[in-house]
């Protein structure tokens, strides 16, 4: 076998001992070998690393996910169930004290539901909500605008009269009604504060009609707290650089397992506003970074499949799974 030498080293070819010579073709090769041995070495390393930062990320997606799709269906599930008992004549939404025990039986079943409401087109409003303590919220169409509340006991029943709210029509002041008796579907409504909770909420809503005129007889709608999420995702079992953060597609931060609110509040006392936040807005530096990869590339915003990602964030490697969730 010959040996090609550098230029620079073939002057000293002459005065190199013959044992050298017939080493070195030997050497060279086992260096090379080592080398390549140790570089396939790194790299099977870094790919063992990668696969289990994303195997990480698959399997928390993946329990989010199908925590998603529980949550979320109960709010439609209850609205399902109203819905039919009225069409099946198993509900007469003009019947108050069966209306009034219906929605109370309902959130006593669903214990992540935050409140269940009815209101009517002529402006009686039924509400059953647990903030944790139990209250039952009454209008009448005399006075739609003035809404009564009442401490409820452990069977549903009316106790004293804790608060009225004054000049608030739920079907000219909730986006619930007017989305119901717009679409005539079910659906989901913006997410809003729900009363002076320093929490925000979702909602879904859907309209009953007369099976027979097909008259409007009223809206149901679910409310249900988006703090359950964040309590959910600091609850995974993930690295302890681990994050998890859940944004709808305008880049409003639904929920993060960062020690975090994930909303903003303006004003003091009783006038609180909670508002949603974007995910820039958020005081967590790597949830920040995360919502600045995502909103300098479009094509993140509408994806219909998972994506894995990486990016840098202070000098280290993130290991990113973004799966898109849309319910029907």
């Amino acid at each position: 076998m010959t040996i090609a030498f550098p230029k620079q080293l073939r002057h000293l070819s002459a005065n190199i001992p013959l044992r050298w010579a017939l080493t070195l073709p030997f050497v060279l090769p086992t260096i090379g070998a080592v080398s390549l041995v140790g570089w396939l070495s790194y790299r099977n390393g870094q790919e063992a690393v990668d696969n289990l930062g994303y195997q990480l990320a698959s399997s928390t997606n993946e329990r989010i996910t199908q925590e998603l799709k529980t949550y979320l269906q109960t709010p439609l599930l209850i609205n399902r169930l109203n819905v039919d008992a009225v069409q099946q004549g198993q509900l007469d939404p003009e019947n108050m004290p069966d209306l009034e025990a219906t929605l109370f039986h309902r959130l006593q079943q669903f214990e992540q539901v935050t409140a269940i409401a009815f209101v009517s087109p002529q402006g009686r409003f039924r509400v059953a909500e647990r903030l944790p303590e139990l209250y039952l919220g009454v209008a009448e169409p005399a006075r739609p605008q003035q809404i009564q509340f009442y401490q409820l006991d452990r069977n549903g029943q009316r106790g004293k009269l804790v608060a009225t709210v004054n000049n608030l029509d739920v079907r000219r002041d909730r986006p619930f009604y007017r989305r119901a008796t717009t679409t005539g579907q079910l659906g989901w409504n913006p997410i809003s504060q729900y009363g002076t909770w320093e929490a925000l909420t979702l909602n879904a809503s859907q309209p009953v009609y007369d099976r027979i005129s097909r008259d409007l007889l009223g809206v149901f709608a679910v409310h249900v707290r988006l703090d359950y999420f964040s309590r959910f995702l600091q609850t995974l079992d993930i690295s302890h650089a681990g994050q998890v953060i859940i944004l709808d597609q305008q880049g409003t931060l639904i929920a993060t397992s960062a020690p975090e609110k994930p909303f903003k509040v303006e004003g003091q006392a009783a006038w609180k506003r909670v508002l949603p936040m974007n995910v820039l807005e958020s005081r967590d530096g790597l949830t920040r970074s995360l919502g600045q990869y995502w909103r300098d590339r479009p094509e993140l915003w509408s994806l219909n499949q998972p994506a894995y990602l990486q990016f840098s964030y202070n000098n280290q490697t993130q290991y990113v799974k973004i799966t898109p969730y849309r319910d029907a």
